[in-house]
């Protein structure tokens, strides 16, 4: 396979069943339009980003709110992009992208192409619905180096269920849950590939989180980027 770069762009290449998971990870977290009562395009969009040679996927629906990062293939330290994909288009990439064999994702300013040795999908983006706020001044409100896990917190079921979506990214690499004291999110994290923040719906008394670990380190490094 064979790729030809004629501007600034990304390339990842990678196994089908890795770009499957890269997306498949964030998919659950976008918010799903409903046409009686219509969603901030924000919320439905999966968001892409390339920055130091990365690519960072990421998305919310206000209750729970995920990142991907992942090393490109070929790009420049220099060559940075921001833009969003609509989240049906991602859905429906999820389910004709095959199992195995190896693929090529690219990246220019406002699209994803990706090829097979069979295939090839076209997915334009925009720059017209970013989030309101940067993800990192997000995270940054919920992570901080010092932090020590602490707290019993309940959240809703349903939102843990979308975690299973991210298990392969990283095998053999444990779900973290990282508890911080009363009315603060849970982050979970695989490794240094996946985090996500749940909200909680409402909180029990504090317990010491004595013994605990929350190997967050990996991430500081991307919530000190300026935006």
């Amino acid at each position: 396979m064979t790729t030809v770069i004629a501007q600034s762009a990304g390339v990842l290449h990678t196994s089908a069943w890795t770009l499957r998971n890269l997306f498949g990870a964030i998919a659950p977290h976008l918010a799903v339009d409903d046409e009686d009562d219509p969603e901030v395009p924000a919320f439905t969009r999966l968001h892409v980003e390339i920055r130091d040679g990365e690519l960072r996927l990421y998305g919310t629906d206000r209750y729970t709110f995920a990142v991907v990062r992942h090393p490109l293939t070929t790009t420049t330290a220099e060559y940075r992009t921001q833009f969003s994909i609509d989240g049906d288009d991602i859905r429906r990439l999820g389910d004709t992208l095959p199992q195995y064999g190896q693929v090529t994702l690219l990246i220019d300013d406002h699209r994803l192409y990706i090829s097979g040795a069979d295939f090839v999908h076209n997915i334009p983006g925009s720059p017209q619905y970013p989030l309101s706020a940067d993800w990192r001044a997000l995270f940054g409100r919920h992570l901080h180096p010092a932090d020590q896990p602490t707290g019993r917190i309940v959240i809703n079921p349903v939102y843990l269920a979308r975690l299973e979506a991210a298990q392969d990214l990283q095998q053999g690499t444990p779900m973290m849950m990282h508890l911080r004291g009363p009315h603060k999110a849970v982050i979970v994290t695989f490794g240094d590939t996946f985090i996500a923040l749940i909200m909680p719906i409402r909180v029990n008394s504090p317990k010491n989180g004595e013994g605990e670990t929350h190997p967050l380190d990996p991430w500081f490094d991307l919530l000190d980027e300026d935006n």
